[in-house]
Parts: structure tokens; C-alpha cells; sequence
């Protein structure tokens, strides 16, 4: 039961790292994707 517990804390520890890239970065994700409609230049 412990390794089913531990397994869930990091699955759910690498989800929520996963979130706050995507939220911390979303110019690198956009360049990275095509621009997401988006593309203007940088200043």
C-alpha cells in the first residue's frame, strides 16, 4: 500500500510540475509550437 501511495505523490508531484511550466511559459511554448497565432516580434 505504501508503494501505491508513494507512487500517486509523485505522479501527482510531476503533474503539477508539468502545470507550472506550462503556465510560467507561455512565450517559449508558443515560439516553440508555431507561434499558437500569435507571432509578433519581439521588441
Amino acid at each position: 500500500m505504501k508503494i501505491m501511495r508513494r507512487a500517486a505523490v509523485v505522479l501527482a508531484s510531476a503533474i503539477m510540475s508539468v502545470g507550472v511550466l506550462g503556465v510560467a511559459a507561455p512565450a517559449q511554448a508558443d515560439t516553440s509550437w508555431g507561434c499558437g497565432g500569435f507571432c509578433r516580434p519581439a521588441p
